[in-house]
């Protein structure tokens, strides 16, 4: 019957939003933010917190694979692990690799192009799931060194990246909704390049106004509480 079918089309949607898989990439942050905060309250030692990450990353990323979660499930978790090492050791990195910079960059380009040819495109016949996983960490590998070198090159050039970055969380929570609302519901007719045009507009300006709204409301916490203080 009709209310059977909606009885049940309501409980498979139930069941989808409680387990995430509406917005798969805001429970991954949140399970990882969660990680992260546990992680650095339980040691003080950089070595002991990368490497509880790594287990935690493993231990997470392993479920989704058990659960038969699709590839972007977990394909992009092991940034999460590369952006700690970076914050935790960016100046001798960079130290370390501080030299021919446009060579650097041309050989990450073509090592990036070349796993997105190999591994990531879709294919008549779907590679093994090790391989994916493969090409997936090494994209995930190539691409966070090439955006670091490639702000070290480019540093005087891209500081308004920095204004953006401190909305950045932001803008990742909202930037996959706005997407898809312009490209199926508002300007579906419209060439791809004005879609995306319009998709990156409105999904800064509505991650900035989210930003400025929290810290707005975190500070009038604050102030109330430093009042309640006095």
């Amino acid at each position: 019957s009709t209310q059977g079918y909606s009885s049940a089309a309501s409980d498979v949607y139930k069941r989808q939003f409680l387990t995430g898989a509406e917005y798969w990439y805001i429970r991954n942050i949140l399970v990882f933010y969660l990680a992260f905060y546990v992680v650095y309250r339980l040691s003080d030692r950089s070595w002991v917190r990368m490497l509880l990450i790594a287990v935690c990353l493993t231990a997470y990323s392993g479920l989704l694979i058990w659960q038969g979660r699709a590839l972007f499930w977990y394909i992009s978790n092991v940034t999460f692990l590369f952006g700690m090492l970076l914050a935790q050791y960016e100046r001798q990195l960079l130290k370390a690799a501080g030299f021919l910079y446009p060579l650097q960059l041309l050989a990450l380009a073509v090592g990036m192009y070349f796993v997105i040819k190999t591994g990531l495109e879709g294919y008549t016949v779907i590679p093994p799931l090790e391989e994916k996983i493969r090409s997936g960490l090494l994209a995930g590998l190539i691409w966070t060194y090439l955006m670091v070198q490639g702000c070290a090159f480019l540093h005087e050039k891209i500081r308004w990246l920095e204004a953006v970055g401190s909305f950045s969380l932001e803008l990742y929570l909202c930037h996959m909704f706005v997407f898809y609302r312009v490209v199926n519901d508002w300007l579906p007719q419209q060439e791809n390049v004005v879609q995306i045009v319009v998709a990156v507009t409105i999904a800064v300006a509505l991650a900035w106004v989210i930003h400025m709204l929290f810290d707005l409301l975190w500070n009038c916490l604050l102030y109330t509480s430093d009042a309640a203080d006095e």
